[in-house]
């Protein structure tokens, strides 16, 4: 019900993202680090985001960040 034929879902409606993620300026990350002193873990729970997705959106941005939280 409400999957087109010979669609399969292990998802429930609840489960399912919709729309997709939430785009983050360059700008934006870089502040939330800072703001973060510089820790990935804080940045990106302040994100609401895993932190190996914020490692990847720094990385693709060229922002520097240290991959060691202390």
């Amino acid at each position: 019900a409400g999957l087109p034929p010979g669609e399969n879902s292990a998802e429930t409606a609840v489960e399912r993202k919709s729309g997709g993620s939430i785009a983050h300026s360059p700008a934006s990350l870089a502040e939330t680090l800072h703001r973060a002193n510089g820790s990935l873990a804080v940045a990106a729970r302040m994100l609401n985001l895993h932190r190996t997705q914020l490692a990847k959106l720094l990385e693709d941005a060229a922002i520097p960040y240290s991959a060691h939280d202390d």
